[in-house]
């Protein structure tokens, strides 16, 4: 690195993020495993991270590039042990545009037509 660049800091498992809502509100997900964040069904009207967000049903789980975390954009607003609903292996899939049929990139089989 060159004099004056700070590096980063990486998320670490268990981070939650705040992310700002068109309505002015806040939904919020965790950090499963860096790029992947589970996002909870909770939101908020506050960017404070409720208190019972780890008891709250995931809705989906994506990845996430690295700089969606940060002072403009997603904020870290604590962290928390990764609740055991958390799907730590998820399932995520592409669709073939000529067939339509979805497939796992991990296995490379059609798993259902669209």
């Amino acid at each position: 690195m060159r004099g004056g660049e700070v590096r980063a800091k990486r998320w670490t498992e268990g981070n939650v993020v705040a992310v700002p809502l068109e309505d002015g509100g806040f939904g919020f997900g965790v950090v499963v495993e860096e790029p992947l964040i589970a996002f909870f069904t909770r939101r908020a009207n506050t960017k404070e991270m409720p208190a019972d967000i780890s008891s709250a049903p995931i809705a989906f789980s994506v990845w996430v590039i690295n700089n969606a975390i940060g002072k403009a954009h997603w904020s870290i607003v604590g962290t928390i042990d990764l609740p055991s609903h958390v799907e730590l292996d998820p399932w995520f899939f592409k669709k073939d545009i000529i067939s339509g049929k979805f497939i796992s990139p991990s296995g490379g089989k059609a798993c259902f037509a669209g």
